[in-house]
């Protein structure tokens, strides 16, 4: 601005100025344009991802991390307006399961939406896959006040729920164990103040669950 002062008549000084600020106003929204195209563009591709969009309903390899990243992605809006500071970790190599994949990925959902929901505003919810034996094992972690010991029989219930009348169907729980069983795994819980954990354990593709006592 120094400079157009000193080299621009003082008649033409002003137009100069607002032109440069109008200039600098267009690449700035130019930007912001772009970035949220980009995050549309990577939303749109969560959303395939997560529904298995134009894929046929059979059994197939699943990527268990590709899954967890879709549905993280698809509870973002959610998890920031709260806000929760949601962290996924899977394990380098995790082997894929032979399942329903638009199944596993609502598992995710109930569970990671549930735990958002729990967690204390400003809290953190951790997602973490791991391979044991056989079995890969999905963690959802939230950092909220607990279940409480006189809840912890009917959680699994249907139509039972915690929260307030019309925030919550008491459905979620029910459909997440009903296809981990689909998939030919379990799924099951500890909780203390502080620290809640839905563990979920499905066979490694290739291996035989009923040999292992997966129901």
């Amino acid at each position: 601005l120094d400079h157009l002062a000193d080299v621009l008549p003082s008649e033409t000084l002003g137009v100069a100025v607002g032109w440069a600020a109008s200039l600098t106003s267009v690449r700035e929204g130019a930007a912001q344009i772009m970035a949220a195209t980009e995050r549309i563009h990577a939303l749109v591709k969560a959303v395939k991802g997560f529904t298995f969009m134009d894929r046929e309903r059979v059994r197939e390899e699943v990527n268990i991390a590709r899954g967890l990243a879709d549905t993280v992605a698809m509870l973002e809006n959610k998890s920031r307006s709260k806000p929760v500071r949601v962290q996924v970790e899977t394990a380098e190599e995790l082997p894929g399961v032979f399942g329903f994949g638009s199944e596993l990925n609502q598992v995710w959902e109930k569970l990671i939406d549930n735990a958002i929901d729990a967690a204390r505003v400003g809290g953190n919810v951790s997602v973490i896959a791991t391979r044991r034996g056989d079995f890969v094992v999905v963690r959802v972690m939230d950092d909220g006040p607990g279940i409480p010991e006189e809840h912890r029989a009917r959680i699994f219930d249907p139509f039972f729920t915690t929260k307030p009348v019309g925030l919550g169907t008491g459905l979620g729980l029910d459909i997440a164990r009903r296809f981990t069983h689909l998939n030919d795994g379990d799924l099951d819980f500890t909780s203390q103040p502080g620290h809640t954990v839905f563990r979920v354990r499905l066979p490694v593709s290739g291996t035989n669950p009923s040999a292992r006592g997966v129901k």
